[in-house]
């Protein structure tokens, strides 16, 4: 794993194609970190959520990184 160095990386979640604005931050020299959503994302049988990186650093590019999601049922 490389960290992004001289800003963060992001992540942004789409669903269904559309941004869905939550989006998840590395921060900058970081190689983990947890972001958690306040409000939830209503999901429906069928969805497709993608997660889309849309920063990636600037010094240093963050590389060989992954995304996990967890979700919770109600």
């Amino acid at each position: 794993q490389i960290a992004p160095t001289g800003a963060n990386l992001t992540v942004e979640v789409y669903k269904g194609g559309v941004a869905t604005g939550k989006v998840a931050t590395l921060t900058a020299t970081q190689k983990s970190e947890e972001t958690v959503f306040g409000a939830p994302l209503a999901l429906a049988i069928g969805d497709v959520i993608q997660f889309r990186v849309a920063q990636i650093g600037s010094a240093i590019k963050g590389s060989n990184l992954s995304v996990k999601a967890i979700v919770q049922l109600q």
